[in-house]
């Protein structure tokens, strides 16, 4: 009976009002959803939540202080309860059949118990994650009806790629110099995989007022370079949507660098403030070049197609990244160690001909992670920009080569705007 003072009663009443809310949250959703669909019977709403969470973290208290197996019991019967009650309305066919809102139930029984238990912000954040999933119902079988096989295969490809392949890798350098551990190279690969996915899944999945420009600026998040290359062939045979084609590209190269302060981060935070000035300024000039030849070079007409993105989740280009990746890393710390800060801007720069994150990965990594730590802030942010600017220059030439001539000059102005701005600031702080 001694465990009956392990909370004091402020904190038992702190905890029984807590669950009562959190089933209230719950069963106001419920009772809406219904009301709203114009099913009348049996609805299930608020006060019938707020008795549930309370069984839940009453039972619970009942387990802790004096019936360890009550709670298994408590939750049995009221499983039982369920059961009944929705085998009752299977048969009498007065009610739209599901299980939606049974499953709810026993989740607030259990929200309810790890309440008392003292998890009570793991308790909000599921009854909250709980009541959003009921409130895009819409929502959700909206997307799950876009949702195709690929869709499905790039998903199951992703969890393959972070939960299969990552947890059996060694987490430690496999060779006598130390510089290849193929734990952290695939941490990298999952890393650029995730953010090509979120692209993909948003250009997808939410539809955005603007056009063909928008969907270039959230293909940013899956490569820039791509968008570049893609919009400068579509260029050539659409030539009513060069306008917005070419403002795609140059959303695409402006999103570019937030996208890379987003992987600078992840990997270690000291290289984003020597960062964020140079880039934002690379963004404001991509964004003025943007909005300067939109305003002028708008076209009038429009054609109604559309664009995809190929799905950015592919075993075989995750290991073809990570092979670039670990080769650049290496490539790096080798011309850093033999020809100094000199040698890692020269990798920098021909690295971002070809694959600008995993140049921006390693010297992330050379900055942040390594020890002893050869390569300081102002260096690493230096090298970075001049992978950029590099990467700039590289799709202005794709767009030389492959766009149109009405798209040559917008984009080719944008993006030399853009790499102008990156070498005067190196210029200014070397």
């Amino acid at each position: 009976m001694g465990v009956q003072a392990q909370f004091p009663p402020i904190q038992q009443l702190y905890l029984l009002g807590i669950a009562v809310l959190l089933g209230g949250l719950i069963g106001l959703e419920r009772q809406f959803s219904k009301t709203d669909t114009g099913l009348q019977e049996a609805i299930i709403g608020v006060r019938t939540f707020v008795f549930i969470t309370l069984l839940g973290a009453l039972s619970a208290m009942i387990s802790s202080i004096y019936l360890p197996w009550f709670i298994a019991v408590a939750f049995a019967g009221m499983s039982l309860v369920v059961l009944s009650r929705y085998v009752l309305m299977a048969q009498s066919g007065e009610a739209e059949l599901g299980i939606t809102t049974e499953i709810t139930m026993l989740l607030a029984f259990l929200i309810g118990s790890i309440t008392w238990w003292g998890h009570v912000q793991l308790a909000i954040a599921l009854a909250v994650a709980v009541t959003l999933i009921l409130t895009l119902k819409a929502e959700l079988h909206h997307w799950t009806e876009k949702m195709g096989s690929g869709d499905i295969r790039a998903i199951l490809k992703f969890a393959i790629l972070t939960f299969v392949i990552l947890p059996v890798l060694p987490n430690r350098a496999i060779d006598k110099w130390g510089l290849f551990n193929p734990f952290e190279v695939w941490i990298m690969v999952v890393l650029v995989s995730a953010l090509g996915f979120i692209g993909y899944l948003l250009l997808k999945f939410i539809r955005l007022r603007g056009g063909i420009e928008w969907a270039g600026a959230i293909g940013g998040l899956i490569s820039s370079t791509a968008a570049a290359l893609s919009f400068s062939r579509r260029s050539n045979t659409s030539p009513k949507m060069v306008a917005s084609l070419a403002m795609g590209v140059l959303l695409a190269c402006t999103i570019m660098f937030p996208r890379l302060l987003i992987i600078v981060a992840v990997v270690g935070h000291c290289l984003v403030k020597p960062l964020l000035l140079p880039f934002a300024l690379m963004v404001f000039a991509g964004a003025a070049a943007s909005l300067l030849w939109w305003r002028r070079y708008r076209a009038r007409g429009y054609e109604g197609k559309t664009f995809e993105f190929r799905n950015p989740v592919e075993i075989g280009a995750a290991i073809t990244f990570g092979i670039i990746f670990a080769t650049i890393r290496i490539a790096a710390i080798l011309a850093e160690q033999h020809f100094g800060h000199n040698g890692l801007f020269i990798t920098a720069a021909l690295s971002g001909l070809a694959e600008l994150d995993a140049i921006v990965l390693s010297i992330a990594r050379m900055v942040c992670l390594s020890e002893p730590n050869t390569v300081s802030a102002e260096i690493g942010a230096k090298a970075i920009i001049i992978a950029t600017v590099s990467n700039s220059v590289v799709k202005a030439g794709i767009v030389a080569m492959l766009g149109s001539r009405r798209m040559k000059r917008p984009v080719i102005a944008g993006l030399g705007a853009m790499a102008i701005v990156g070498t005067i600031y190196l210029l200014l702080i070397w």
